[in-house]
């Protein structure tokens, strides 16, 4: 893939506390061919306003009542033009001004792979910054485990085309459904690289993963049921019930010699 043209995705909704941080991450970019799709959901603040004054960096840009993020997002995909798809959130933003020349790297030694991925670093008042790495390996354990941050995953269009893209049946959890496609039905060639892409704001709907109820509606569709009780059930009861105390335990008991 020569020349690979990159379409960043932004979906928002009432964003004026940060989507010029966002809008600012992708103009700075040092790779030149990249294009930003902005699809805001009918903002009543002054996101509009900001958006309109960074409009010439823009280059596709409505602002229309939707059914929710997810739907955002298909709508996105619908009017990008690029080779590489990436869903960068309204108060997310992209950590260095090289993250898309790296990523063109990886799609230029290889112009089989699918999705290329990396590191996420957080932010919030509590945490300054604070980086969550990614699965190495996108493995049916690891990906019963936890999900590659959006943020930080990029796709082929035609790949997110194959998938079926976003389904709206799930509120929250549409992500999660679509990667289990991506890496483990459809079997796409991936490339993890272990630099952190994206600043991600804690606290958003993404941060519901684990508790959500539709996780195990969409993990049924690709683990067996053998798989769910070893992966989730019993993860879920040793983490809660045994490691978590013992743990408390030894920690006590650390403090206890250092007095």
């Amino acid at each position: 893939m020569k020349n690979i043209k990159f379409s960043i995705i932004t979906v928002c909704f009432n964003s004026e506390a940060t989507i010029e941080r966002t809008l600012i991450s992708v103009q700075k970019q040092n790779y030149s061919n990249v294009e930003h799709v902005i699809i805001d959901g009918g903002s009543k603040d002054s996101t509009l306003a900001i958006i309109k004054k960074h409009r010439k960096s823009i280059a596709y840009f409505v602002s229309e009542p939707d059914k929710g993020i997810y739907d955002a997002m298909n709508k996105g995909v619908a009017a990008a033009k690029g080779d590489v798809l990436l869903f960068l959130n309204s108060d997310d933003s992209l950590v260095d001004n090289d993250v898309l020349t790296d990523v063109a790297n990886q799609y230029e030694e290889d112009s089989a792979t699918d999705v290329v991925y990396g590191d996420v670093i957080y932010t919030s008042p509590r945490y300054e910054k604070y980086r969550k790495q990614s699965n190495k390996s996108a493995t049916r354990w690891g990906l019963a485990k936890k999900i590659v941050q959006h943020q930080t995953l990029f796709v082929k269009k035609q790949t997110f085309l194959d998938s079926g893209g976003y389904d709206l049946k799930y509120r929250i959890i549409a992500d999660y459904d679509w990667e289990l496609k991506l890496f483990i039905l459809m079997r796409c060639k991936y490339q993890y690289i272990p630099t952190p892409i994206a600043y991600v704001q804690r606290g958003g709907e993404s941060s519901k993963f684990s508790t959500t109820v539709d996780r195990l509606d969409v993990m049924q569709k690709v683990f067996s049921p053998l798989e769910i009780i070893i992966f989730y059930r019993m993860r879920k009861f040793f983490r809660k019930k045994i490691l978590t105390p013992s743990v408390r335990v030894l920690v006590l008991v650390r403090n206890l010699f250092r007095l």
